[in-house]
């Protein structure tokens, strides 16, 4: 039961974050406040994927709004509008607070995991996901 609370927890303090992140990273974005990094993305057999992405330049801002797989300006996500834009779609709407998972990731926690196929196929997936024990809540089409 301590797991689920905790991770109750988590999900109260990303929320929190997110909202307060529609609001406070347009200007950061407005403004292209971004300089290149590399990423620190895990691999399944614990490596680290070293790649080049882009990282704000505010290291508490990156600390929480950052994306450390992928960057602010994935390769090929919405190659059709400005950069400011897509940096804010990715960060604010599309994986909010997405580094906080590192700072909550609990391995071995609880984790809930079903696959729907009436009407449609569909999943939900609740709890700390993988050996890393990242947060993860997730409903969606199809299956993981």
């Amino acid at each position: 039961m301590k797991g689920w609370l905790q991770f109750a927890g988590f999900q109260a303090i990303s929320l929190t974050c997110t909202v307060i992140g529609w609001v406070l990273l347009l200007p950061f974005c407005l403004l292209k406040a971004w300089e290149p990094g590399r990423s620190t993305e895990w691999a399944p057999d614990a490596t680290i994927k070293d790649h080049p992405i882009v990282v704000w330049k505010n290291r508490a801002l990156n600390d929480i709004y950052g994306n450390d797989e992928d960057g602010l300006l994935p390769v090929g996500f919405m190659t059709w509008a400005p950069d400011w834009l897509a940096a804010y779609v990715w960060t604010a709407l599309r994986n909010p607070a997405d580094n906080l998972k590192y700072l909550f990731a609990v391995p071995g926690g609880p984790f809930w995991y079903k696959d729907f196929t009436s009407p449609f196929a569909w999943y939900i997936m609740i709890g700390y996901r993988g050996a890393a024990g990242l947060p993860t809540f997730s409903i969606g089409g199809g299956s993981v």
